[in-house]
């Protein structure tokens, strides 16, 4: 297909609609059948401009658009949050916005707390769910709200995003102790579980606590004791998901039915592990050898968590004494992306980050979602870990993160995909890269098939040549690979 077609073929996909997206200009972005301009714009201009046009002409939902819209406002800063609000008008439709312009602050090195100020004060006051927006952003802050909603009245488990906490949770750390048992009480039984844990980790309220703990005994609810268990395993659950170790410990010896099963045992020993409760989870799950009889996806997870607590503490030894014990190529492999971080590097080894990996290809699509959200510091550990590799010429061994396992051109990856795109684009920056190197990221990103991580994918990229190469035009060879891009991505669909 001829490259001057592209534009025509993008323009005329269809009308936007949902979310009014940010006003630019209308121009398409150069291609190497266009008159290049007197002066050139900045790579990071022409692929916000392309971003804007694939939104623009995609049938995305209207909450994929918010979410690609706020993507889009990082770069350039977009129109202030009252107008963007005020076109946006759900409470989905804005978190979904704030979520991604919050992440997209945070991955370009950006103040986070005016941004959330500002958005506070723009909520507009008829807005469905504007108790639980506040909430959030107020949670934000790490701060006592001042005069907001009672939490009785809100949906307690509503979040900005899968890496935001609920609401709840801030409500616990700063509300009175009997609102927060009026909350538990009056919650239905699906939302018990984490109203439950929110409150047990804070530590602040035994006597709720104690309610919490027991929630079915002596008398459990009418449906019947399996409710009461499936109760305490959920609420196990939130526990660990939160590192929650003490009140983890003290549901376990509460109710010590609750690790009746080998899978929630290995929840358990997780959240414990992620704690750094080492001695704690060699216990429950009865010593070492033990250990080796779970499942090895279990055991290899555990392993990683504990390698990580133990290098956290400063027993190097003790991490890399566990992480040998992993099975998994791709969980051993995932503990080293953690404890081979060259800011933490022993200064006395010479030896090169991840220097006998011989693939990336192995690490299971999800494994990188599970660790960022649950630790964002983890994706900049990987980011630098990749930039090494790309410093010391094993740039193929950094771009297989682009080709993990089972991934065709024809399967989408989205929720994840994008991720890989932005380390590597950040990694690229760090490693001060030619500008002809993201045209790697940029083919890749076809693979994308929904036009809100099409256009996080192409932020990521512009994130990272901005760092990089600030003001600085495109090169012929990355304009070529915008091209092919623009090209797979029409033709894809």
């Amino acid at each position: 297909m001829h490259l001057s077609i592209t534009a025509s073929l993008i323009l005329a996909t269809g009308a936007a609609f949902g979310v009014e997206v940010p006003d630019q200009e209308a121009a398409a972005p150069a291609t190497l059948t266009t008159a290049p301009d007197r002066t050139p714009p900045p790579a990071i201009e022409v692929l916000a401009r392309t971003g804007r046009e694939l939104l623009q002409t995609s049938t995305a939902s209207p909450r994929m658009r918010a979410a690609a819209t706020g993507w889009l406002d990082s770069i350039p800063p977009g129109p202030g949050f009252a107008t963007r609000f005020e076109s946006l008008e759900s409470r989905e439709r804005i978190a979904a916005y704030l979520d991604a312009r919050f992440e997209a602050e945070l991955l370009r090195g950006g103040m986070l707390e005016p941004t959330v100020l500002e958005a506070l004060e723009a909520i507009p006051a008829g807005v469905d769910g504007r108790g639980e927006l506040q909430w959030s952003l107020a949670g934000l802050l790490f701060q006592p709200p001042p005069d907001l909603p009672s939490g009785r009245d809100l949906d307690c488990t509503f979040r900005l995003g899968p890496t935001r906490a609920p609401i709840i949770d801030f409500i616990a750390a700063f509300g009175d102790c009997r609102e927060l048992g009026a909350i538990f009480d009056a919650a239905d039984l699906a939302a018990r579980p984490a109203i439950g844990a929110a409150v047990l980790s804070t530590g602040r309220c035994p006597d709720v606590d104690a309610r919490i703990l027991d929630f079915g005994s002596p008398e459990p609810p009418a449906d019947s004791n399996a409710t009461t268990d499936a109760y305490r395993t959920a609420l196990l659950v939130e526990l660990a998901d939160r590192n929650a170790d003490d009140a983890l410990l003290t549901l376990i010896e509460r109710h010590p039915m609750v690790l009746a099963r080998t899978g929630i045992r290995a929840a358990a020993a997780t959240g414990l592990a992620r704690a750094g409760r080492i001695d704690d989870v060699l216990e429950l799950v009865g010593g070492t050898e033990l250990l080796d009889r779970f499942p090895s996806a279990s055991s290899g997870e555990i392993r990683a968590a504990m390698a990580h607590a133990a290098f956290l503490s400063g027993n190097r030894d003790r991490a890399r004494e566990i992480s040998e014990r992993i099975g998994r190529g791709d969980t051993r492999l995932m503990a080293g992306l953690v404890l081979e971080d060259p800011a933490v590097a022993d200064p006395l080894d010479r030896t090169p980050p991840m220097a006998e990996a011989r693939s990336l290809r192995v690490v299971r699509p999800m494994q990188w979602v599970a660790m960022i959200e649950r630790d964002a510091t983890i994706r900049e550990r990987i980011v630098r870990i990749l930039a090494a590799m790309l410093e010391d010429g094993r740039e193929a061994l950094a771009l297989e993160l682009l080709n993990p396992n089972g991934l065709t051109t024809r399967r989408g990856g989205d929720g994840w995909y994008e991720d890989r795109i932005g380390m590597l684009s950040d990694a690229m920056a760090l490693a001060d890269r030619p500008m002809d190197d993201w045209g790697a990221l940029l083919e890749a990103t076809p693979r994308l098939k929904s036009p809100a991580s099409q256009v996080e994918a192409l932020v990521a990229i512009a994130r990272g040549i901005e760092r990089a190469h600030p003001g600085v035009a495109m090169t012929p060879g990355l304009r070529a690979a915008l091209d092919r891009t623009l090209i797979d991505i029409t033709i894809g669909g």
